[in-house]
């Protein structure tokens, strides 16, 4: 049975994800250091080194979106991702390219002011 959803779009959404967590990933590792350091605070009461403890927690659970990410991609159907990127294949062979008449850009504004087609 057809899946209803795109299985394509979910896996390049995880694409676009991977990509953020890559530029996020040395924050986090300096956000954990610098509470770490906070820890070592001397003479911190308890209650805010537990509250540092658990933020430090917090940051680890953000650096494990990458398990979560990796659960997603196991759950895509492969035969209906597979379909879809030979379906998309097949949609880019049948385009019809025209060539661009555009060779610099006071071109565009010539022919715009012309009333000329571009095609």
């Amino acid at each position: 049975m057809p899946i209803k959803w795109s299985a394509l779009a979910v896996c390049e959404a995880m694409d676009e994800v991977e990509g953020l967590l890559a530029q996020v990933a040395p924050l986090l590792v300096e956000a954990k250091t610098r509470v770490g350091k906070a820890t070592g605070i001397a003479h911190l009461p308890g209650y805010m080194d537990q509250r540092l403890r658990r933020l430090l927690f917090t940051i680890d659970r953000m650096q494990d979106v990458r398990g979560a990410i990796a659960r997603v991609r196991e759950d895509i159907p492969q035969d209906a991702l597979t379909a879809e990127r030979q379906a998309g294949k097949q949609q880019l062979l049948e385009l019809e390219v025209e060539p661009c008449l555009i060779s610099k850009p006071d071109d565009f504004m010539e022919a715009m002011h012309q009333g000329i087609s571009l095609r």
